[in-house]
């Protein structure tokens, strides 16, 4: 009997002494074992070159994982994508253990146990890849699971697609997001904190011309504001990055910097230190 797919099918006509032989309904069709043994071994044997011909249409590497007995052919990409030459080793299902990061070999391990010992027929995961350089890679794997009459996995074909340019980008955009959320934040700390540094200068001033720049107290109220006055230079550049405005960087005598805090210093570190 021919099947819709064009395959033939071999099996064999089976009636019970009963049966009602005018009866095409009451037919009992048993099919021959050896008939579907052949044929899946007919479509494992042109697997490989199914599997090739893929594999040359995508700059993916393709990995044919026999999950019973643990061997592992390489389609493609084992040299192009990952730098390996082919040898024994790589055609055991340790070599990929091996190469996967550590900080995501148990993590993409256990994931596939799971698929495996389940009846999912697909997987899919990244981890990082070890290439012969010594680089890692970000793949993404897309896998097909193929499975036994008994629902057992008996293979695992993956595709492997370099994905490491992509999470790049992503890595920077989620970085570009943190700093957007922190610049509006500094923005939003800054100009409430410059509203403070304006009223303690004011009042250092206020101070100032009260007393008299000769008081007792003026050198103290001069380095209050002195202080205010450099703090608001700080939240000055802090709104400057908040809203993205070009800042200007200039060079600066650092040692004469640190003098002029040389007396706010002092009242604040131990004696054991000195500046």
């Amino acid at each position: 009997m021919r099947l819709a797919t064009g395959n033939q099918l071999q099996g064999r006509v089976a009636r019970s002494a009963g049966d009602d032989q005018s009866d095409p309904s009451r037919n009992k069709c048993t099919t021959n074992e050896n008939h579907n043994r052949a044929l899946s071994e007919n479509n494992s044997s042109q697997s490989p070159e199914h599997l090739q011909i893929v594999a040359r249409a995508t700059n993916d590497a393709v990995r044919d994982w026999d999950v019973g007995s643990g061997s592992l052919f390489w389609p493609q990409g084992l040299e192009s994508l990952l730098g390996y030459c082919r040898s024994s080793a790589a055609e055991q299902i340790g070599f990929w253990q091996e190469q996967v990061h550590p900080e995501d070999r148990a993590r993409a391990a256990a994931s596939i146990g799971d698929a495996l010992a389940g009846t999912s027929e697909r997987w899919s995961g990244e981890y990082r890849f070890r290439r012969a350089d010594g680089s890692y890679l970000q793949l993404l794997e897309r896998a097909l699971i193929v499975r036994d009459g008994q629902g057992q996995a008996v293979r695992f074909v993956g595709s492997l697609m370099d994905v490491t340019a992509r999470k790049q980008l992503h890595d920077q955009l989620c970085r570009s997001q943190k700093m957007e959320a922190f610049g509006q934040l500094a923005g939003g700390v800054a100009h409430d904190f410059n509203n403070f540094l304006t009223t303690i200068l004011g009042y250092c001033d206020l101070v100032l011309a009260e007393t008299g720049r000769k008081s007792a107290i003026a050198s103290h109220v001069a380095e209050i504001r002195s202080a205010a006055g450099r703090a608001s230079v700080l939240t000055g550049q802090l709104l400057a990055f908040s809203r993205r405005q070009a800042l200007e960087p200039r060079v600066v005598e650092v040692n004469s910097l640190i003098a002029n805090l040389e007396g706010s210093l002092l009242r604040l570190i131990g004696e054991n230190i000195r500046v």
